[in-house]
């Protein structure tokens, strides 16, 4: 990888690409997940059958949201396309804008002749002229595109990247390595050595990107000490192999980076085999930033409902992933950098869909949605899940996490009120490390790892109903609560007690009480996790006294509690110096 700027190519052009400004002002992106067959072999990887129409439909919409970023994912645009929107002015991005466009494979004399055909007098193309062919056939293509002015007159650029490296060889991969001739220049994109950097790996890219940006080339290119935006197309059936988290992690190592991946969409096929493995696209943003403000739920919330969805790496880095079904989002963020403001105007808040969209059956139209199904009712329904707050639409999804996280004993070693704020609860953690999805609210964006915690999870709250039911179990400390029809669930105001009281009555009653189940696991993890959960009461020792720990010994089931308990019905004590006064 020889990483070029792309002020240094001699193509004398001068611009201003809002989305590369550190003003105050968030920048806009469409992003495409494109659905379609692939097909894949000696003679080209691209398109089974014409997409044509839903590309242009793409970039007329990215015209007409006047977005400052559009991008769409490897190995998916048709040419034709591409020439389309060189050769007719009114088809270019606005001025300011910037599209980054996955392309279908193309040969090197193809890509003269786009050269030869459109490197005229309103257009500048440019490629790396010196890459060689051997036995290989065709390249793997990223275009950029946006006007610059050129000698006082405005031009269209067209800058196009190949990749470098080819993909490993796993599903499918030995077709791409036998016949991709590897590019060499990754191009880097700034409106001056002040702005934010833009650069793109194309997919695989990134498994080789920290061997190949060695100590001269981070100083070459100021990789430690300027703002980056990474663009990651991917066509990717495996999305969260280690090979992508270790270069997220890496990245994450130096400060003012981030990360914009984007894969196909959920339903394309190669050839009549499902191109995702594990329902996953991950297309989504990745952020390292100690500005996020976690405290409003409203954002997170609301962009749930459309569609992308919230992890927390530690360390300040967070995840926010895409669902995999939709293919179109409009997202407004914050640029990597802020420098052009006044302090208290310099705070990052992440990511926030404005706008989300699917094409209809004849694909021929992108219509604007409400809301995206997250499908985490009909799969924990389809396992079997018979707890009524979970299965019920209306219920927030964060407290659906808050829920199954306590009653599985795990508050993440916190005490205290701080144990439900979203930095730790537990579920939402994705260790960056192995960027599991523990979300029992996020169905889709899963793997092996994630299904067998959404399994524990229903199998938890499943036990619990069986225990709440019969009573059988109930320990002396609960037992005013026989008489009543309990369920394991959050009331309407549950955040005054920093949901730390998981039962209600069958009418959405509060009732005092704190229950977990283990199922059969050593006295230590017992004690353990019951010690936890009582740290988080604080000095509030009545209602810590009615923390309950069900295990099994055999198929008996098992109470762990204060055995020197009062039973009470109904108290307001708690710690009011910890209240997390909150409304979701």
């Amino acid at each position: 990888m020889d990483f070029c700027f792309i002020d240094t190519l001699g193509l004398n052009i001068t611009f201003d690409l809002i989305a590369l400004q550190r003003n105050s002002q968030r920048y806009s992106t469409l992003l495409y997940q494109h659905e379609g067959i692939l097909s894949a072999d000696h003679n080209k990887i691209g398109n089974a059958s014409s997409v044509e129409e839903e590309f242009n439909i793409f970039f007329t919409k990215a015209k007409e949201k006047n977005v400052d970023l559009a991008l769409t994912p490897e190995y998916s645009c048709p040419w034709v396309v591409i020439s389309s929107i060189i050769s007719t002015p009114s088809k270019w991005p606005n001025e300011g804008k910037l599209w980054a466009i996955g392309c279908e494979s193309i040969t090197i004399e193809s890509i003269k002749g786009i050269k030869k055909d459109f490197n005229q007098n309103n257009s500048i193309v440019y490629y790396d002229e010196s890459v060689h062919t051997g036995t290989q056939r065709y390249l793997d293509p990223l275009v950029y595109l946006f006007q610059a002015q050129n000698n006082g007159t405005s031009k269209l650029v067209v800058i196009i990247q190949f990749k470098t490296h080819h993909m490993g060889v796993w599903s499918g991969g030995d077709v791409e390595r036998n016949n991709l001739i590897q590019g060499r220049e990754i191009y880097i994109i700034r409106n001056a050595v002040s702005s934010i950097y833009f650069m793109s790996l194309i997919c695989s890219e990134v498994m080789n990107f920290g061997t190949e940006l060695n100590q001269q080339k981070k100083q070459d290119i100021e990789w430690e000490d300027k703002p980056y935006l990474i663009f990651n197309p991917q066509l990717n059936p495996d999305p969260a192999h280690s090979d992508f988290v270790a270069f997220r992690k890496y990245v994450f190592q130096s400060n003012d980076k981030e990360i914009i991946s984007l894969n196909w969409q959920i339903n394309s096929k190669i050839g009549n085999i499902p191109m995702l493995l594990n329902n996953c696209s991950r297309s989504g943003s990745y952020i390292k930033s100690n500005e996020i403000n976690l405290s409003d739920k409203r954002r997170i919330i609301s962009n749930h409902k459309k569609g992308l969805y919230y992890f927390n790496n530690k360390k300040n880095r967070h995840t926010y992933l895409l669902s995999s079904e939709p293919h179109c989002f409009l997202i407004e963020t914050p640029p990597v950098k802020i420098s052009n403001a006044k302090p208290a105007q310099m705070r990052r808040d992440g990511p926030e869909i404005k706008e989300v969209f699917s094409f209809n059956g004849l694909k021929n139209s992108l219509i604007s949605r409400d809301n995206v199904n997250d499908e985490h009712i009909n799969y924990i329904n389809s396992i079997g899940c018979q707890n009524e707050f979970l299965l019920d639409l209306n219920k927030c999804v964060l407290e659906k996490e808050r829920l199954v996280c306590i009653s599985t004993g795990d508050v993440n070693g916190q005490t205290g009120a701080n144990w439900c704020n979203m930095e730790n609860i537990s579920s939402i953690i994705m260790e960056e490390d192995r960027e599991i999805n523990g979300r029992i609210t996020v169905a889709r964006n899963s793997g092996a790892d994630s299904i067998n915690i959404k399994r524990k999870f229903v199998e938890v709250v499943n036990e619990l109903k069986t225990i709440l039911d019969g009573k059988i179990s109930f320990p002396d400390s609960i037992a005013d609560l026989k008489s009543e029809d309990l369920i394991l669930a959050y009331y309407d105001n549950s955040h005054v007690d920093n949901y730390r009281y998981n039962i209600t009555t069958t009418e959405g009653e509060k009732r005092i009480a704190t229950i977990a189940f283990l199922g059969a696991v050593p006295d230590a993890t017992i004690n353990e996790v019951y010690a936890n959960i009582r740290k988080l009461f604080n000095n509030d020792n009545k209602n810590k006294e009615r923390v309950i720990i069900f295990y099994k010994r055999g198929a008996n089931v098992i109470a762990k509690y204060d055995v020197n308990a009062a039973n009470l019905i109904n108290t307001n004590d708690y710690d009011d110096t910890s209240i997390l006064k909150e409304n979701e």
